[in-house]
This record gives C-alpha cells, sequence and structure tokens, in this order.
C-alpha cells in the first residue's frame, strides 16, 4: 500500500462517515428516533468503501476464519460481553439503586413521541420492546452485527492498524485498549440507565 492511498483511504473514510452521520444527527433533531438508525448502520461501512476507492486490494486481510481448536473463543466472545453486561447492570443498580426504573421511563422520553407512535404502528408496547432488544442483544445479535462490522474492520484491522503498528508499535496498541475501553464505558452508562434495559 503505497502512501498516497492511505491518504486517500482517510480521506474517503471520514468524509463519507460525517457525511452520513451528519444525515442521522439531522433526522434525530427532527424526532425520527427510530429513522436515524438507518443512516448510522449505513455509516459502519464507510471505512469498507474507501478502501475501495482508494484502490488497496482486499488481499491478505485474513478473510478465512480460524475456527479450528477456537470454539471455546468464539463462544466467550459472543456472550462474554452479554455475561459481563448483566453483572455489571446488577453491580450498578446494587450501588444505585434509585437509578433502576422498571416502567422504562428513560427509554419512552428517549424515544419521544414519533418513535412512540412507530412502535404502536408495529403493534407493540415499551416493553414489550425492550424485551425484543434485550433479547436480542443477549442472542443472535452478535453474529449479525458480526457482519456488519465488516465495514469499519476492514478499513481498520485491515489497512490502518497494521500501518500504526508498524510506525508506532506497542504505544499505538496500549493506546487503542484505553480508548476502546472508554468508549466501552460509555456506551455501557447509556445502556444501565435505559429504563434498566440491557443492550
Amino acid at each position: 500500500m503505497k502512501e498516497k492511498q492511505l491518504r486517500v483511504y482517510l480521506i474517503w473514510a471520514f468524509a463519507i462517515a460525517w457525511l452520513v452521520q451528519g444525515v442521522a444527527a439531522w433526522l434525530f433533531w427532527q424526532g425520527q428516533v427510530a429513522a436515524y438508525q438507518l443512516p448510522l448502520m449505513v455509516s459502519m461501512f464507510a471505512p469498507f468503501v474507501a478502501v475501495l476507492l482508494a484502490g488497496i486490494p482486499l488481499r491478505g486481510m485474513g478473510w478465512k476464519p480460524q475456527l479450528r481448536g477456537r470454539w471455546k473463543w468464539l463462544f466467550a466472545a459472543w456472550f462474554g460481553p452479554a455475561i459481563l453486561g448483566v453483572l455489571g447492570a446488577g453491580l450498578y443498580y446494587a450501588l444505585l439503586p434509585n437509578r433502576l426504573d422498571t416502567t422504562g421511563a428513560y427509554l419512552t422520553a428517549q424515544l419521544g413521541e414519533a418513535g412512540l407512535a412507530q412502535l404502536e404502528a408495529a403493534g407493540m408496547t415499551v416493553p414489550i420492546y425492550m424485551l425484543i432488544q434485550t433479547v436480542t442483544a443477549l442472542t443472535w445479535a452478535p453474529f449479525v452485527n458480526m457482519f456488519a462490522a465488516l465495514g469499519e474492520e476492514v478499513g481498520w484491522r485491515g489497512v490502518l492498524y497494521p500501518r500504526l503498528k508498524q510506525r508506532f508499535g506497542v504505544s499505538v496498541q496500549l493506546f487503542l485498549r484505553i480508548s476502546h475501553m472508554n468508549e466501552r464505558d460509555r456506551h455501557e452508562h447509556h445502556a444501565l440507565v435505559a429504563g434498566g434495559q440491557v443492550v
């Protein structure tokens, strides 16, 4: 991969992601709470599209899964976050019981009138929606999200991460682990206060 290709990749990746996420933000501020999630999902593929536009070859990125003898790690990666999430939620609400809202009032406020109307049109109530989201997050959603995550990982692990690792070595790995921990904690915080919904 040439230096020019890397620059082109970065320009396209940021431009596409920011444009699509700008549309998502506009939909959110318009009260289209359910609709804004679609462009967010589309923006996940910005790095993949940027790789193609930069003309970076896809070979050698580790497309073939290495599953033999690694099934226990596969299941640990699949169900481990859910188990840790449930344990974390239990600890969170044990320390802050006043934050537990079994009525789903927080989620109702987040959905807004438009979101509630869409739920009603689909024949769902907020508790049913919470149950569906929780069961989904604990079962098949990680498997489906694995394929959606290719949009990010092709650009990240396939292109940018190897280049950064080659240039900065262990320091970039340490920085990225810390930054991902901070991001994960932020997402877990929002999930924990969402009316008791652990997703």
